[in-house]
């Protein structure tokens, strides 16, 4: 049984999951990509998509150019990958960001890659849990939703990124999730999310059962991420078949001049 990541496939074998938010906007969402002539050694997402942005490695030149991405006052997270890992794969030494005059580390929370193995089994298809495609017309109600269960991560552009599901009951959006960064032949799973008044009914499981069926007859690989402290999420993941495969950091920096 495959009980680690199958990286086989990957254009680049394991590097771009140290860097995902780069490789996401240097591939799949590169339309969306927000460069700088001068600056190459930055990239972000829209702040009406993503608050993402990403660095090419951890320079002081990187981090010069993530500054002149920014506007004064404004912050995005960094995902920067850390040297613990659980596997057995070598993640090579790790050296933390650059500081750069004007940009200044707000704070820092641990959290964890997961990854769908490759042959792994997938979850049954609950049909007793009517689920729906998320449309842009569906998007005041996702940020209702968003607004109580998951604030912070989901704003009014997030839609443009891939597939978004939902569960509504009696004509509210009492769950959601979809996809988030792409590269290569690996998709993540992101913004899943319940109403706490309709927590413990299956319904976060059943659209991401939606979304691994869809992405395994799509040729794709499923990955996400989450908080280290949410042991509550990864329980859910695991009994779903992912298996945990870095741990990183999510690092929220600002520009101060």
């Amino acid at each position: 049984m495959t009980s680690e990541p199958d990286l086989s496939r990957a254009a680049e074998p394991g590097f771009a999951f140290l860097n995902p938010i780069w490789h996401s906007l240097q591939t799949h969402h590169a339309a969306l990509a927000i460069r700088r002539p001068g600056h190459g050694g930055a990239l972000r997402y829209p702040p009406e998509v993503l608050r993402f942005a990403a660095v090419r490695d951890n320079t002081s030149q990187a981090m010069r150019d993530l500054h002149a991405l920014l506007d004064p006052g404004e912050s995005v997270y960094l995902f920067s990958t850390t040297p613990s890992r659980e596997s057995t794969e070598d993640s090579g030494a790790y050296t933390p960001p650059a500081t750069v005059p004007g940009l200044v580390h707000e704070y820092s929370f641990g959290g964890l890659q997961m990854i769908l193995p490759a042959q792994a089994p997938l979850p049954s298809l609950d049909p007793g849990i009517s689920i729906a495609p998320l449309s842009v017309e569906d998007v005041p109600a996702m940020l209702a939703l968003i607004a109580v269960a998951f604030p912070g991560y989901f704003f009014r552009r997030t839609l443009e990124l891939g597939a978004y599901y939902g569960v509504w009951q009696g004509g509210e959006l009492v769950s959601m999730g979809g996809e988030r960064l792409a590269f290569g032949p690996y998709v993540e799973i992101s913004a899943v999310c319940t109403h706490p008044a309709h927590t413990g009914r299956g319904y976060a499981a059943a659209i991401i059962a939606r979304l691994l069926h869809e992405h395994r007859a799509e040729g794709r690989q499923s990955f996400l991420h989450l908080a280290a402290a949410n042991a509550r999420a990864r329980a859910l993941y695991e009994r779903l078949g992912f298996r945990f495969y870095r741990t990183l950091d999510f690092q929220r920096f600002i520009r101060r001049d």
